[in-house]
């Protein structure tokens, strides 16, 4: 019964990676404490590990629709890999209460910010930077392109989500979407894609801390990988298809319920303590 439920939620995370572009920590970290009842820092260390998985599968799906912008990803991961070894270092000697609520209130802002804002379609429609891109998309039947814009912010962003990403065992996704589609101006598809690159290289930082102190479940790993693998493969023969808006308001949806989800853990640890 515990494998297949690690199963399926392999599979969830699979699914959500590969349409929303995150590594899926937010859904494996409440299944390993709430349902398995795993301690947190073993849950956060496991979770890493699982992103990274999710992130080589996600990104070889994408990678021949060319959809994926390697240049400017391994860019972004560059920052993000700094900020989660910092992250890590924090995560390693924080309280469960601080884990949840932290990453809680950041998505609770992000969610909001992208409320008010509308999906950041607009294109430059300038091509020859060496961070543009391009691609097909057969849901629009054209060709879309782009240059990325205010990247610098993007980096500090990636800097940020690294540091969340190795306090509370997420790839960091659910930052960087937004910040690279609303303050880049990149095309959704273009971001979740690339941002299923980054979220591998952004998890490894702080995993590989987590995994020296011992608490990675390599087990656990294991087994979600293999419905990670499956359903990624399902979900990226049907991604292209998909109207881009759809993809930006779903993520919204997601990211107020994980908020949510997240407080309450985190004021459900705190009363736990008293």
């Amino acid at each position: 019964m515990t494998i297949a439920a690690i199963f399926l939620c392999g599979c969830i995370v699979g699914f959500l990676g590969a349409f929303l572009g995150i590594g899926g920590g937010v859904i494996i970290i409440p299944f390993l404490t709430i349902v398995l009842g795993y301690p947190i820092h073993e849950a956060i260390a496991t979770s890493l590990a699982v992103v990274v998985a999710n992130s080589i599968t996600t990104s070889y799906a994408y990678l021949s629709g060319n959809m994926v912008n390697l240049r400017l990803g391994f860019v972004i991961a560059l920052f993000s890999i700094l900020g989660s070894v910092l992250g890590g270092i924090i995560g390693l000697n924080a309280t469960a209460q601080a884990l949840y609520l932290t990453i809680g209130a950041a998505q609770m802002i992000t969610a909001i910010f992208m409320l008010k804002k509308r999906n950041a379609e607009i294109l430059s429609g300038e091509g020859g930077g060496w961070l543009s891109g391009e691609y097909y998309d057969p849901a629009e039947k054209k060709i879309i392109r782009y240059t990325p814009k205010r990247l610098t912010s993007v980096f500090g962003v990636a800097g940020a989500a690294g540091v969340l990403s190795g306090m509370v065992g997420i790839g960091g996704g659910v930052f960087l979407v937004p910040a690279m589609n609303i303050l880049s101006r990149v095309p959704i598809k273009a971001v979740t894609t690339t941002s299923g690159l980054i979220m591998g290289f952004t998890a490894a930082g702080g995993g590989i801390l987590y995994m020296l102190h011992g608490y990675t479940r390599t087990n656990v790993v294991a087994v979600m990988f293999l419905g990670i693998f499956i359903s990624t493969r399902i979900a990226a023969k049907h991604f292209t298809k998909v109207n881009s808006i759809n993809i930006y308001r779903a993520f919204v949806i997601f990211l107020l319920f994980v908020a949510v989800q997240m407080i309450y853990r985190g004021i459900m640890s705190n009363s736990a303590t008293n």
